[in-house]
């Protein structure tokens, strides 16, 4: 600031800090508006503002708004990407700060000028003659002298009506302002006359499905209290919880204050709030309910039949049309705060109103049907992202095939481009707010994203209101009516301290018998944080004093060996070493058990501690006999140490004494992490609560205080026989087998370039050498004709090589693969750059051996016969034995999870219950694990699986 000015830093850079003082009227009648200096008007007069757009080059050349004294960006903030912008420069504040209703603060100087500006736009678009023009003015004149307002003639609040819809900077559908409809009804008196209308409105903007723009205009003071006419209901339940649409949920409690309710054992999340309509302040609001026959919503479905099914569980629906009903509109200074706005809906604002965290948020229930990983931990694999344009999918297509008008937001964003294109040479420029007009999906690959705009106040205009609830009277004074007087506060202030005093010595009685659970993380990207904090969650729950700490922070080197149960959460990092947080446990446990880096799990079980009596000594003195454990590692089996932190402290802690409370789990990030971590959860409490029950267990059962006897893992029903019962849960949903007999299976013609993954070249094979490891066929093959083979069948070296999917200990070149494989590529062009991609293809006899594993004859016709399974390839392959042997991996053994699944369909008790063990993970699997069974050798192994062939696709897939 120097001498009093402020001084915008940057200004050059800012279209709006040029030129000077303007008005937009030079009519003599606009004199009295001069002392105004904060207006913000459209003017053509100013200098030109280049806007680029990034995606085709274009550049177009601008004019833009000017403001007088405040020189935006504001108070040297730039305020563009607030949700809710104050609509005037000189929009005043209270003492309490908050924004004063500026819909009521327009003096009449203001109004006057207002008048004559909007006025004369009328004039000059709708060519009126000269002398109607100077005589409306005068009309107006007289009405503001003698009234300190106007009336509008119908012609003037229907072109002001199309002009605030031009005008509004965060639509995307102006192209089409010339053919909004104005209704007006501005003579109604009665709430009961406005619902009348409402009801009307709703079957002209309808009109069988070819959704009409329109705007039903009541008199400047009647509300609607909807937001919309058609809104879902939101319900606060007893147990905290929301039901319904998060959205709504003032605007329900208003209803429900009004007298309008439904019983609790009837609501649904799809409850349509009534109609609420106030004609004027002055008087009561009124609640309508909505003939049935103007319910209008469409039930969602979806092409592809595995979303389709999900979709429809869930019970999706939406309205079929927006009926804005909480924006008014400025035309030439009189505000119209009742004008619902219909329109049609781009799909993206459904997909969010579905979608978004603070609205119905199906994401997750989605994801849990269709058996995806949406925890923070998968976010590589972009399942959210894949969900999400799904939905939006799903609407286009139930629009669509209701025959209902919608328009996706590719079509929107390219009529917005011409819409503006068509402003520039009109009038110069459009405000058009970028924040709110980039789709919310694919925002990116939308030609707006990459389009310069300049957002400004330009009148007529929609502007947002107060919501009424929030200062009506009576619910005001019942508000007040709630407040105590003095002497009653001290009063209850007493008794609430008497009570509390009481309560809290209750709870510390019951916390000292409360059982301390440490629950220690160490995390790299937050996600083994969030499983710990998942953790502290369910074991508060169950009764238990759960404690959440960093890994580092506790103290493991204690000398007072007293009794302790320890969970510990932990992730890794680089080369299998720990994550910030666990790295000083690390050391020292490097340091007393000497077991370095690269020793894999098995050498770690045979060390020797008689071997080295200094190591024994070291161990023994930080002996960990007084603790109770439970370890969960989280990684990725891309990378060659898995886990590799979380076995170290396993296994360490075994050395030490510790007593291992659950077994080991390992959490795979390339593999339904979230399930992984859920399973060991599971397995962790209930093996807590079976050696160390809470203080809220029944005393009888409690015959000594648990940390006084040795933990025992016995208990009289075993997590597995639980499970066993459980049949159903565990299986996903699928999809019903049905074959299409008409088609018979395609036989693939020979490829024509241009190549891709989906186009793929076939190659012979000249060679394929072994070039590391103890494999290393290289010589062999120098005294060797060249041999051929075709890409379609399983490439065979000499040798077999065994490469292990995860290493127990990479530094041995023994157990790496480095081939040379020279193809047949006579007749392909290819350039530096392009990627040579391996398809493969499970065995004749693996697939075979899998098919008649699930009762079918090998001759089944039915095997080559288009199939609904093909939907999951995306249409690429069609037939169960296309699906088998390109899509569906046979090779690599089964997951844990996908194991217990597998078990359900086994008829021998004794086999489904190796398998559930099995499907806990830990050793018993990783010892399973050693000679990598496939799906064809598993199902061999328990030969009481009898699983469905279309099921078993699913479930290999689909987990």
């Amino acid at each position: 600031m120097h001498n009093g000015e402020v001084v915008l830093h940057n200004s050059g850079k800012c279209p709006f800090i040029s030129g000077q003082e303007f008005s937009a009227v030079n009519d003599s009648l606009s004199s009295a508006g001069n002392a105004d200096e904060n207006r913000l008007l459209w003017t053509p007069e100013i200098e030109r503002v280049q806007l680029q757009n990034y995606q085709t080059g274009e550049s177009i050349s601008v004019t833009g708004p000017l403001p007088n004294i405040y020189q935006d960006c504001r108070h040297q903030v730039c305020t563009s990407t607030f949700m809710s912008l104050p609509a005037h420069s000189h929009q005043n504040k209270s003492k309490s700060g908050h924004v004063m209703d500026e819909l009521e603060s327009y003096s009449v100087t203001n109004i006057r000028k207002e008048a004559y500006d909007y006025l004369q736009i009328f004039h000059k678009d709708k060519n009126t003659s000269e002398v109607d023009y100077k005589k409306r003015l005068e009309q107006v004149e007289l009405e503001i002298e003698h009234t300190r307002s106007y009336v509008h003639t119908t012609d003037e609040i229907e072109y002001g009506g199309q002009l605030a819809w031009r005008n509004a900077s965060r639509c995307i559908n102006r192209l089409f302002w010339r053919d909004l409809k104005i209704i007006d009804r501005r003579d109604v008196k009665t709430n009961h006359d406005m619902f009348k209308e409402i009801c009307n409105h709703i079957r002209f903007a309808y009109n069988k499905g070819t959704l009409q723009s329109s705007i039903l205009v009541f008199s400047s003071r009647a509300r609607m209290w909807s937001t919309q006419y058609l809104r879902y209901a939101c319900y606060e339940q007893l147990n905290g919880t929301l039901l319904g649409d998060p959205a709504n949920r003032h605007l329900t409690k208003a209803a429900m204050q009004l007298g309008w309710n439904k019983p609790e054992t009837e609501r649904t999340q799809w409850d349509l709030l009534p109609i609420i309509v106030q004609i004027d302040p002055n008087e009561p609001p009124s609640w309508y309910e909505l003939p049935q026959d103007l319910r209008l919503e469409i039930f969602l479905s979806h092409p592809d039949p595995k979303y389709d099914a999900a979709i429809k569980k869930l019970g999706l629906r939406w309205v079929v049309q927006p009926y804005v009903c909480d924006k008014a509109i400025e035309i030439g200074g009189i505000f119209y705060r009742c004008v619902p706005f219909s329109g049609w809906f781009m799909e993206t604002e459904i997909g969010r109103n579905l979608c978004d965290i603070q609205r119905y948020n199906i994401i997750p229930k989605l994801a849990a049907l269709l058996n995806l990983d949406v925890t923070t931990a998968a976010n590589s694999q972009l399942n959210v992202d894949r969900l999400y344009v799904e939905i939006n999918a799903a609407v286009l297509y139930s629009f669509q095939k209701a025959q209902i008008t919608i328009v996706d937001h590719h079509t929107a964003a390219a009529g917005f481009i011409k819409f503006m294109k068509q402003e520039v040479i009109l009038r110069g420029n459009t405000p058009a707010d970028w924040v709110w007009l980039v789709p919310p999906i694919s925002g990116g690959m939308s030609s707006l994203f990459h389009q310069e705009m300049l957002n400004y106040v330009v009148k007529p205009r929609v502007l947002d209101q107060r919501d009424p609830w929030t200062y009506y009277a009576p619910f005001l004074k019942h508000k007040r009516n709630l407040t105590l007087s003095t002497e009653n506060k001290r009063r209850r202030r007493w008794l609430l301290v008497r009570a509390a005093c009481v309560i809290i010595g209750f709870a510390l009685s019951a916390m000292k018998r409360r059982i301390s659970i440490h629950v220690l993380y160490a995390s790299a990207s937050g996600t083994a944080q969030s499983y710990a904090e998942q953790m502290v969650k369910r074991l508060k729950i169950t009764g238990y004093n759960a404690i959440l700490m960093e890994l580092d922070s506790y103290p493991f080197e204690q000398t007072n060996n007293t009794r302790a149960i320890i969970f510990i959460i932990t992730s890794t990092f680089g080369q299998g070493n720990a994550p910030e947080g666990g790295q000083k446990v690390e050391q020292w446990l490097h340091n007393v058990t000497n077991i370095g880096m690269n020793n894999s799990t098995s050498n770690m079980k045979r060390i020797s501690l008689q071997n080295n009596p200094n190591q024994s000594s070291e161990i023994n003195k930080s002996s960990l006999n007084w603790c109770s454990y439970a370890v969960c590692a989280i990684g990725s089996s891309a990378y060659p140490f898995f886990c590799g932190f979380g076995k170290l402290v396993d296994t360490s802690f075994q050395l030490l004494g510790a007593h291992r409370l659950a077994p080991f789990a390992t959490c795979d990030a390339l593999n339904q992490q979230y399930k992984s971590y859920n399973e060991w959860e599971e397995n962790t409490v209930i093996a807590l609560k079976s050696a160390y029950p809470h203080a809220c267990s029944r005393k009888e059962d409690i015959r000594r205080s648990p940390l006084d006897r040795a933990p025992s893992l016995r208990r009289e029903v075993s997590y597995v026989e639980q499970q066993v019962n459980l049949t159903k849960p565990l299986r996903p949903t699928s999809i019903p087998l049905t074959f299409n007999t008409n088609d018979s299976e395609t036989i693939p013609s020979e490829p024509v370039g241009p190549f891709t993954k989906e186009n793929s070249y076939l190659a012979t094979v000249l060679q394929n050498i072994e070039l590391t490891g103890s494999d290393n066929n290289i010589n062999d093959f120098d005294r060797q004709d060249q041999q051929t083979s075709s890409t379609t069948d399983s490439i065979q070296s000499k040798r077999k090589v065994t490469i292990p999917s995860s290493f127990n200990n990479v530094s041995n070149d023994g157990y790496r693969s480095v081939r040379l494989i020279v193809l047949d590529t006579t007749d392909l062009n290819y350039y530096p750059g392009d990627h040579v991609c391996i398809l493969p293809e499970n065995t004749l006899a693996n697939v075979n051996g899998v098919i008649a594993a699930c009762g079918w004859q090998l001759g089944n016709k039915l095997l080559i016969v288009p199939c609904s399974l093909s939907s999951y390839t995306n249409g690429k392959y069609q037939t169960l034995r296309q699906i088998l042997t390109n899509f569906v991996d046979l090779t690599t053994p089964l997951r844990p999870h996908t194991l217990n699944t597998i078990a359900t369909y086994a008829k021998d008790t004794n086999e489904q219950r190796q398998l559930m063990e099995l499907g806990k993970g830990g050793q018993r699997y990783t010892d399973w694990i050693v000679n990598s069974p496939t799906v064809k050798e598993t199902l061999e192994m328990f030969r009481s699986i009898q699983i469905p062939l279309e099921e078993l696709i699913q479930v290999r897939f689909l987990l």
